[in-house]
């Protein structure tokens, strides 16, 4: 069976005027459809922030950390990649943390688009879950997200994910968890969806030792 890998994604850095320093806070959007009916791979990056989803990104962020949209100043960051393995049924991976900040929350762009539940579609008996990790010594040296993905191989059968999602880190200073409490709890999983049904912010199912 054929696949079909596409990525499109938007990066920036916000910075709530008197809040915070430039690019304290880093958001990057997701646009993923994994398809197991063509053979085409491409990546599309979009760098502008003076787009209406631009600024839609920027307008999310300032409201999950409550500042002012209007007194937002941006840049582009670098995108963090997100790299999904082709020829696999079942895939796993990291979206890995920009150096020097530790990943804050990740949630589905649009709750209600597409065919699927709370924005992630797992169409076909798939799967798509995802966990928040951060560096706990001696137990797991990654900070992202960490994803996993099930697209079974079904002749005649159009097996999919889709979904677009933003990914929010902020600086790992000393005292970042007091500066940021809105952060999402290490372990967290941002969503587990298999077969169109989707559950958000689920509860570390890691044990202690990765829990916060």
């Amino acid at each position: 069976m054929k696949c079909i890998y596409a990525f499109g994604l938007v990066g920036m850095g916000v910075l709530p005027a008197g809040a915070v320093s430039s690019q304290e806070i880093l958001v990057n959007r997701y646009d993923v459809l994994i398809q197991r009916d063509k053979l085409d791979i491409f990546q599309k990056t979009g760098k502008e922030l003076n787009t209406p989803e631009g600024r839609a990104i920027v307008t999310a962020a300032c409201a999950y950390f409550g500042c002012d949209a209007d007194k937002v100043n941006a840049g582009i960051a670098e995108a963090a990649k997100l790299i999904v393995p082709s020829g696999q049924q079942d895939m796993k991976g990291l979206i890995q943390t920009p150096v020097g900040y530790t990943i804050c929350y990740a949630t589905p762009s649009n709750p209600n688009m597409g065919a699927g539940d709370k924005g992630i579609e797992t169409h076909g008996d798939t799967t798509f879950n995802t966990t928040l990790l951060r560096v706990v010594p001696g137990v797991n040296e990654f900070d992202g997200l960490g994803w996993y993905m099930v697209v079974p191989f079904k002749a005649g059968t159009d097996t999919r994910v889709n979904a677009v999602f933003d990914v929010t880190w902020v600086k790992a200073d000393p005292g970042w968890q007091q500066k940021y409490p809105q952060c999402r709890k290490r372990g967290e999983h941002p969503w587990l969806a298999r077969n169109n049904e989707t559950h958000l912010n689920v509860p570390c199912t890691l044990g202690t030792a990765v829990c916060e």
